[in-house]
């Protein structure tokens, strides 16, 4: 496994087994379990683990700031997380900081809600200039709400960092601010909307990977705004980025550089408003798509309005997105859990037609559908698994639509077909195999 996908598998998290501890938080819990977060919290700080530690926490809301400080985890994740369904709500009722995670390595927090924030919602902090601190944090599949001025703050933070699949909404200046964090830290599958300085802000760092995300700037003029901000950076990657400038301002940008080296941009969506910029680098704006592209940013890149659902971050069905992102083993899933496919989609969100699944899945490894080539212009072959036997294809569209059905005869010696596709009409099509009780699905795209 090269460099790059060894950050990548450390940032999305796979280890060996180790000792734990789980801990239960609730408003009926005792001892030695906690009726708070801010008091699971204050048990590990300024303590050093021995084990893994798992705090679950029953759905519902729990007013107050939370902090982990100087607590010494070694390789032992410090995990906060959800019991069960429905949600958990961490208000900090006006404190400046929600969520603050000082000193400490290996915190994880996941699927939990910050709001009532004055400055940061969520706030990871290394204060040591030589002893790295704040190593292997993550912070996934949070809602970040209210009007702090920082929605998720990493500052100084080491080692494949990750902010994973959040929802960074209505934040006063930033959604997600990096600050001399070193090197591999990872921004994936994040939808971040209504502030209104800097989507993303990534500030005197070395390399790391911004993919996948949505990022929508405010609308108006008065001030203005960037979607991501790379300011004193070394070497940052910016793949599969729906970045969409919908500020007015002419000092605003999908994309703005400042004293950094050429990022290495491709594939993203560069949407923006009259009067908006492509990019800012330095003094120089760059207004057009084909401008920015004339000085070696940007290619396979389209500028083209994203299409998405209103005031939501899913694709519809006739986005430009759909189907032309870069592929990256290392992400197989968007912001919703659901699985990234072999033609993904640019930002956060992959389309996925909903149709009704009856029966059970193919259960064998490797006996999914397949369709070469996809996208297509026409002619298709169509790998069947070796366990389908008498089964048939359905074609549907975007609105559910059975538009072709096509039997498998018993009799068919091999493991694909061919099939002729001309006559449908370009967009994004579900694919179902059913043989009995077992089906298997994908998507193809007709261009």
């Amino acid at each position: 496994m090269n460099t790059h996908r060894v950050l990548l598998a450390a940032c999305l998290g796979a280890g060996a087994a180790l000792a734990l501890v789980t801990r239960y938080v609730g408003p009926e819990r005792n001892p030695p379990h906690f009726k708070t977060v801010a008091a699971a919290c204050s048990s590990v700080s300024r303590r050093t683990l021995t084990e893994e530690h798992l705090f679950l926490i029953d759905p519902g809301t729990y007013t107050g700031a939370c902090e982990i400080s100087n607590c010494t985890t070694w390789y032992y994740p410090l995990t906060f997380r959800p019991l069960k369904a429905g949600t958990v709500t961490l208000d900090a009722a006006g404190a400046q900081t929600g969520f603050y995670v000082y000193n400490t390595d290996n915190v994880k927090l996941e699927s939990l809600n910050f709001t009532g924030a004055a400055t940061s919602a969520v706030y990871f902090y290394n204060t040591h200039a030589t002893t790295p601190f704040c190593k292997y944090c993550r912070i996934s599949g949070c809602t970040i709400t209210g009007n702090a001025y920082y929605g998720i703050r990493m500052e100084g933070v080491y080692d494949s960092d990750s902010v994973i699949g959040n929802r960074v909404l209505n934040t006063n200046l930033y959604g997600i601010y990096f600050n001399w964090a070193r090197p591999g830290q990872c921004v994936f599958n994040n939808y971040v909307s209504g502030w209104t300085y800097q989507g993303i802000s990534l500030n005197d760092m070395a390399y790391g990977y911004c993919y996948g995300n949505t990022v929508l700037s405010p609308t108006g003029s008065s001030r203005a705004a960037h979607c991501v901000n790379i300011n004193d950076c070394a070497s940052w990657n910016v793949y599969n980025n729906i970045f969409w400038s919908r500020n007015t301002n002419t000092n605003s940008a999908c994309i703005h550089l400042n004293n950094s080296a050429q990022p290495k941009s491709k594939h993203n969506n560069l949407w923006k408003a009259a009067g908006s910029n492509i990019a800012i680098n330095g003094a120089t704006k760059y207004s057009s798509m084909s401008h920015w592209q004339g000085v070696g940013f940007d290619t396979n890149s389209i500028s083209l309005d994203p299409q998405l659902a209103p005031g939501d971050y899913h694709l519809q069905p006739s986005s430009p997105c759909i189907g032309r992102a870069r592929p990256f083993p290392d992400i197989p899933r968007d912001i919703d859990g659901d699985p990234r496919d072999a033609e993904p989609d640019i930002g956060c969100d992959e389309y996925c037609p909903t149709i009704l699944e009856e029966g059970a899945r193919f259960p064998a490894p490797g006996t999914g559908l397949r369709i070469e080539p996809n996208p297509t212009r026409g002619q298709v072959a169509v790998r069947i698994p070796p366990s389908a036997d008498r089964s048939e294809l359905r074609f549907f569209d975007s609105q559910g639509r059975c538009v072709l059905h096509h039997p498998i005869p018993s009799s068919l010696h091999q493991s694909f077909i061919r099939l002729d596709l001309r006559d449908l009409a370009p967009g994004v099509y579900l694919v179902r195999l059913t043989a009995g009780g077992l089906w298997a699905g994908t998507k193809l795209i007709v261009r």
